[in-house]
């Protein structure tokens, strides 16, 4: 699923890319045709933050999921079977 994410934010960053163009030059020959770009257009950058989100938070549980947390409890313990370093 990883690869597919990353497919799927190129093409939406290219679509955010030219639909920023396209919709410009949109303005200067049809106005309503540019209006309904743009709401495509809306749409499609609204899909990309989603996806970015949903990337970013699949990272935190998987980094969450590698990384075991040392509590306090762990530590104290560890710091008195250990003793204190002396040279």
């Amino acid at each position: 699923m990883d690869r597919k994410a990353e497919v799927w934010k190129y093409i939406l960053l290219i679509v955010a890319v030219a639909g920023q163009i396209i919709g410009f030059l949109f303005l200067f020959i049809n106005v309503v045709a540019a209006f309904i770009f743009y709401g495509f257009y809306i749409l499609t950058f609204i899909m990309l933050l989603l996806l970015f989100i949903w990337d970013r938070k699949r990272k935190k549980t998987k980094k969450n999921l590698t990384t075991i947390p040392i509590t306090n409890h762990i530590k104290s313990r560890m710091m008195r079977c250990a003793g204190p370093l002396t040279y």
